[in-house]
């Protein structure tokens, strides 16, 4: 299940310096951080999944981290997110691994089974 706009609010006020967005018209219709050498979030409004701007706004963080120096960069990706590991894996993303950690959801922070994703910039 997706996770609305609002859930990522407080995580754009704390990554805004490391973070892109991606506007229409004015209105953020998504957008990507990071930290150290991960991509910790990308997010676009369901209008606007397909539409082309999650791809820019990945390109756009890892050309970030490329330029900060990292040659090899990570995600995580909730296991069972198929959706979201293909479009990872066709922008040259690889599964690294899968291991249990500690994610933000919308009923706080819980133990979830994620895929470690990888890519050599």
């Amino acid at each position: 299940m997706g996770r609305p706009f609002e859930f990522f609010l407080p995580r754009i006020e704390t990554t805004l310096p490391n973070c892109v967005v991606a506007t229409v018209d004015e209105e953020i219709v998504g957008f990507a951080g990071w930290e150290s050498a991960g991509i910790a979030q990308v997010f676009v409004l369901p209008d606007w999944h397909g539409r082309g701007a999650a791809p820019l706004l990945l390109a756009a963080a890892e050309d970030e981290l490329k330029r900060a120096g990292h040659t090899r960069i990570w995600l995580q990706c909730q296991v069972g997110n198929a959706r979201a590991r293909r479009f990872y894996e066709k922008h040259g993303w690889s599964v690294a691994g899968e291991f249990d950690t500690d994610i933000g959801t919308m009923e706080g922070r819980k133990p979830q089974l994620v895929w470690r994703m990888e890519k050599t910039l």
